[in-house]
């Protein structure tokens, strides 16, 4: 531990627009532009325009990065206009051992489940029957490709899917958060890659090694890959399971340094299950050919009771 600091963080939580495309916007000529999609301000998610709750107009929201000791004051403004009352509760992620050599921001992988219509119309549609309780599309740190735009008879343009970059031979920290609100229950895996699993919901577990790993919502997993393959893209899947979101699916682009920006050759379509799946239910959803429990792991830490009666 060095000099420990106080890191003020300003807040401001209001409605936003996704998609907002056009001369003097924030996503300007987004998608037929990539790197307007990629500007400040400018929240893509899907590529549908809709209605969002957003922090500073960035969703995921801002990250925390402090050190050990630090003290963290954040100022939250509510700027939402329809009176609506908000609450945020925190989950730390604590660094692991010598496992890997980089841990970065841009390593956060925030996977989630998205509808092109505000939670509330949703809830009503569903509530009166006339409608369903399931996401339309899984996201990646906010991006995802919807549906196409087209610019005249050319061919179509997608909103951008996220880049994970890497280098060879190198080991990264992985942290993945699962912040879905439907029952919705997610299966990751990397082409090519072993998952290497260090910590579950913030706590150093022993490593253990998967291909796979099952997640429900609120859950967050660490994990270790190795970065060994041969220099090129690789996808990292976000596959919907059960019966809510069997169809939705999204991906982000491992690109190792030195490769060319292009998608990976492997089709989208999963070429195969993956052989050894973390953290599965009793029932999962799919049957798997090798998992192991989360009752299987260890951790790494010693048990930390409390009441909530003295909090």
């Amino acid at each position: 531990m060095g000099d420990t600091r106080t890191c003020v963080f300003q807040w401001k939580v209001g409605y936003y627009y996704s998609m907002l495309t056009g001369l003097n916007r924030p996503c300007g000529n987004c998608p037929f532009n990539q790197s307007d999609c990629l500007r400040s301000g400018c929240v893509t998610l899907n590529g549908i325009s809709r209605p969002v709750a957003t922090v500073n107009r960035e969703v995921p929201g801002p990250k925390i990065i402090v050190c050990q000791g630090d003290t963290i004051v954040v100022n939250v403004t509510n700027l939402l206009e329809d009176m609506t009352g908000i609450t945020f509760h925190w989950h730390g992620e604590d660094p692991h051992q010598n496992l890997y050599d980089v841990d970065d921001s841009s390593h956060i992988l925030f996977l989630q489940d998205w509808m092109n219509i505000t939670q509330s119309t949703n809830f009503l549609k569903y509530l009166f029957d006339i409608g369903e309780n399931k996401p339309d599309f899984l996201l990646i740190n906010g991006q995802g490709k919807g549906p196409p735009f087209y610019q005249g008879f050319d061919e179509p343009f997608f909103t951008p899917r996220y880049v994970l970059y890497v280098e060879r031979f190198r080991r990264y920290r992985l942290r993945l958060i699962n912040n879905g609100f439907t029952a919705c229950p997610f299966q990751v895996t990397i082409d090519s890659h072993e998952l290497l699993l260090i910590a579950a919901d913030g706590s150093p577990i022993q490593a253990t090694s998967c291909d796979g790993i099952f997640m429900t919502s609120g859950e967050r997993f660490d994990v270790v890959i190795h970065a060994n393959q041969t220099i090129g893209n690789y996808w990292v899947r976000l596959l919907g399971l059960e019966y809510e979101c069997s169809t939705c699916k999204e991906f982000a682009i491992l690109r190792y340094k030195g490769a060319q920006e292009t998608f990976p050759l492997l089709p989208e379509s999963p070429t195969a299950m993956p052989k050894l799946v973390a953290n599965v239910p009793d029932n999962p959803p799919v049957e798997f050919p090798d998992t192991f429990k989360l009752t299987d792991l260890r951790s790494l830490g010693e048990y930390m009771w409390y009441s909530i009666y003295k909090i």
